[in-house]
């Protein structure tokens, strides 16, 4: 059995499509991060809304691949 039969490019896609989804959602994410980081002034509220959105991306993040791929999945 070759490696070509194990996986069909149907399978691979159902994988990926997914997984694509959510990097352009983190990519997006970090995009408007870096904006509105940009546009707070150094100080206690800076780092208290950094340490939020490090959290939100993580959550936005695996929020979008169960949501991605259970429509994906569908």
């Amino acid at each position: 059995m070759s490696f070509t039969e194990l996986f069909l490019l149907s399978d691979i896609w159902n994988i990926a499509g997914p997984l694509i989804i959510t990097a352009i959602s983190i990519l997006v994410t970090g995009i408007v991060s870096i904006i509105i980081l940009k546009s707070i002034p150094k100080g206690l509220l800076k780092e208290v809304i950094r340490i939020f959105l490090m959290v939100a991306i993580v959550g936005i993040t695996l929020g979008t691949l169960y949501i991605s791929a259970e429509v994906w999945g569908s």
